[in-house]
């Protein structure tokens, strides 16, 4: 698997955004995977994660799957 680059930005992948989700996205061939849990931080509800993180993250695979196909 390889690495994919980000903007140090960005509120999903960004290394330098102290409130971002910190993500690192993954290339496996035609893939993007990636490994994210939740704290309880990132709750709508008690014991469920915000919709807006999850479709935030859900938006940066969308992104990069156009880019790799």
């Amino acid at each position: 698997m390889q690495a994919l680059p980000g903007y140090k930005k960005c509120f999903v992948c960004g290394k330098d955004n102290p409130i971002g989700l910190n993500i690192t996205f993954f290339r496996d061939q035609d893939k993007i995977r990636a490994e994210f849990i939740p704290e309880s931080k990132h709750q709508g509800f008690k014991g469920v994660v915000h919709g807006g993180i999850l479709f935030s993250i859900l938006d940066e695979i969308m992104g990069r799957t156009a880019i790799i196909t």
